[in-house]
């Protein structure tokens, strides 16, 4: 099966030996600085996560197929983690489809559309898809800010870090 030219498998192995380093430290960042309490957490693993997503958008070559482990992971590991939404990391679970979609328009938009559109993109489906969850009684209202205002700030910061490396 042929794939924009190349075989799909061959795209996939050539990704995941070109992306694994992201991944793995897009996934150990929650766990791995779980000791910093408080929304300064949700911020500071924010924009590691999102210069990880923004650094390999920017510089990985071919698809962005590729890039779909790095998109899905963090959430994960924020969640395994149970550190950066203490206890509420059991309402993050309805999040986790929610990010994945907001991390792949934040990934598939930033090189075309830039860094600004891209991350008011991102951060805004997560609000609008927390305001809709805290509505129905699903989630907590703290998660509007979490989804939120702290998205945007974290996307942008992170991706304004991934530009500049890139261009060193």
């Amino acid at each position: 099966m042929e794939f924009f030219g190349n075989s799909l498998l061959g795209n996939f192995n050539d990704g995941l030996v070109e992306t694994l380093p992201y991944v793995a430290a897009a996934f150990l960042a929650p766990i791995v600085l779980g000791f910093i309490p408080g929304i300064a957490n949700q911020l500071i693993v924010g924009t590691v996560v999102n210069f990880l997503l923004a650094y390999c958008a920017l510089n990985a070559s071919g698809s962005k197929l590729k890039l779909l482990p790095l998109i899905m992971v963090p959430s994960v590991g924020a969640y395994v983690s149970g550190i950066v939404f203490g206890v509420q990391t059991h309402a993050l679970l309805y999040f986790i489809p929610l990010i994945w979609i907001g991390n792949a328009a934040y990934v598939w938009l930033l090189k075309s559309k830039g860094l600004l559109f891209s991350s008011i993109v991102k951060s805004g489906f997560l609000f609008l898809s927390a305001g809709s969850l805290v509505l129905a009684g699903i989630v907590p209202a703290a998660f509007l800010i979490a989804m939120g205002p702290v998205q945007l700030v974290t996307a942008l910061a992170g991706g304004f870090a991934a530009g500049k490396v890139s261009k060193v």
